[in-house]
């Protein structure tokens, strides 16, 4: 799931913008678990450099999953395949740094000043999820 971009909508003479509901659903969904794996850590020192890798698993499309007639082997084989499609991958960053700051695992995702963002289509029989590791940065850069 990539961050959606906030929608404005004009009332008479009120003008409003909010966030799409799929983008609220699942960073209050990705805000729980983020909450449940952190239980027990040590908490981030609120000044530290971050670094953040994000690893986005994403459903592979039925157009991928197409078996050769002749050989019954897939055509794509069962491995990770790179996505090209959506998500945008800092849309994909951007909203798992948002569910993190939720979670009130980082205070602000500002504090983020190095990320490596990765999508790819799930091995065949592999579930969509995503895989995070933060990580405070010593030293200079």
């Amino acid at each position: 799931m990539g961050k959606q971009r906030p929608k404005a909508t004009i009332r008479g003479s009120h003008a409003s913008v909010y966030t799409p509901s799929k983008t609220l659903s699942w960073e209050h969904f990705a805000a729980n678990e983020l909450r449940a794996a952190w239980a027990g850590l040590p908490a981030l020192d609120g000044d530290a450099p971050l670094g953040l890798e994000v690893l986005c698993v994403i459903a592979r499309p039925k157009r991928l999953l197409e078996q050769s007639k002749r050989t019954l082997a897939y055509k794509h084989g069962t491995a990770r395949i790179w996505c090209t499609a959506k998500p945008d991958f800092d849309n994909a960053g951007k909203i798992v740094a948002d569910a993190m700051q939720a979670a009130g695992i980082l205070a602000d995702d500002k504090a983020i000043c190095d990320g490596r963002i990765r999508k790819v289509y799930a091995a065949v029989g592999e579930l969509p999820h995503v895989e995070i590791v933060l990580s405070e940065i010593e030293g200079a850069p």
